[in-house]
C-alpha cells in the first residue's frame, strides 16, 4: 500500500501505530468471568452447552462476505438468526449493559469498552483484519518539512488501544473538545512542552 500510494498518488505513509481499531466481539466483564471466556475460540464450547446468548451485529458486518457468517465458520460456532439483534456499533455497549445481548460487535478502540466495563474477546486465531492508524501526507509536504518522520515516530508508538479508548471516552462521553484532548495527551506524554 505504501509503495502503490506513493507511486500513483504521491502519498507518503508513516509507520503505523500499535492500536488496532478492527471489529471485535465484547462482553460485560462480569459475564465473561462467569463463563470463563476470554477468547473467540472458546465460544463454540460455550454455545454447545446451549447457553442462552444473544449477539449484536450491525447490518453491514452481518451481510459482508467476510463478516458475521464468515466469523462463525472460521471459529466453528453457529448463532441462529433469531439470537442476533441488529444494533449500530454505537449502541452495543448499552445493549450489553442492559442485558439485551450478551456478546456485542464493537470496534477495538470504542470508548464504550471503558464506560461499560467490557471485555473484548481475544481474536486468538486472527480472523479480523488489522486496522492500525497511520499518519499520511502528500510527498511535497514531506519534502518541505523534513522533520515530520521524526515527529510521527515519537507519536505513533504511543497510540495503543487503551490510550485511544481513553481519548475517545473523553471526546464521546465527557464531551471534551478533540483539540483539547489531543493537546493534553501530547503534553502528558512529553511530546509538547
Amino acid at each position: 500500500v505504501k509503495r502503490i500510494d506513493l507511486e500513483k498518488n504521491g502519498i507518503v505513509w508513516f509507520s503505523r501505530s500499535p492500536a488496532n481499531n478492527t471489529y471485535a466481539l465484547a462482553m460485560k466483564k462480569d459475564l465473561a468471568v462467569k463463563y470463563n471466556l476470554t477468547s473467540l475460540s472458546e465460544l463454540p464450547a460455550l454455545l454447545n452447552k446451549k447457553e442462552e446468548l444473544y449477539f449484536s451485529s450491525n447490518d453491514t458486518f452481518y451481510n459482508r462476505p467476510d463478516g458475521f457468517k464468515a466469523l462463525q465458520k472460521f471459529y466453528g460456532f453457529k448463532v441462529p438468526r433469531s439470537k442476533i439483534k441488529f444494533i449500530a456499533n454505537s449502541g452495543s455497549g448499552r445493549a450489553l449493559t442492559r442485558g439485551q445481548v450478551q456478546v456485542g460487535l464493537i470496534f477495538g478502540t470504542n470508548w464504550q469498552i471503558k464506560h461499560h466495563d467490557l471485555l473484548v474477546l481475544k481474536d486468538d486465531r486472527n480472523f479480523f483484519p488489522v486496522y492500525s492508524p497511520a499518519p499520511i501526507t502528500r510527498k511535497d509536504v514531506v519534502t518541505r518539512y523534513t522533520g515530520l518522520k521524526e515527529i510521527f515516530s515519537k507519536i505513533t508508538p504511543l497510540l495503543e488501544n487503551e490510550t485511544l479508548i481513553r481519548l475517545n471516552y473523553l471526546v464521546e462521553k465527557e464531551k471534551q473538545l478533540i483539540d483539547d484532548v489531543a493537546m493534553n495527551w501530547m503534553k502528558k506524554a512529553g511530546l509538547l512542552k
